[in-house]
């Protein structure tokens, strides 16, 4: 039972990580995807908002909590967009990107 639980736990960890979105995609997504592109350049805005807005260390706070939904959320929802919507790759990371912009504005830009 040991080793089907350790074998189960590898093959999730390897099919995660697998479907992350490397460096390389990313790149290829904003020259390819002008929808993609847009929300990118949404999310880095809001960016500049919140570092305008929030102190010191409640933007460290807010930079922790995107490293750990780039590592984590941003792939997740998009697989999922990928799987039940029929979305392709470009559409569901541009929507991962929107909900994420949003939802930064929302908690912390009060709009």
């Amino acid at each position: 039972m040991k080793k089907f639980c350790s074998a189960l736990l590898l093959v999730a960890i390897l099919c995660t990580s697998a479907f992350a979105l490397s460096d390389k995609e990313y790149g290829a997504l904003l020259r390819n995807s002008t929808e993609f592109y847009e929300a990118d350049q949404e999310l880095n805005q809001v960016w500049n908002e919140l570092k305008d807005e929030l102190s010191a260390r409640q933007f460290a706070r807010v930079k922790k909590d995107q490293s750990e939904w780039i590592k984590n959320g941003r792939d997740s929802y998009a697989k999922r967009m990928m799987r039940k919507e029929g979305y392709s790759k470009a559409e569901a990371y541009t929507a991962a990107t929107r909900v994420r912009a949003r939802y930064l504005r929302e908690k912390y830009l009060d709009y």
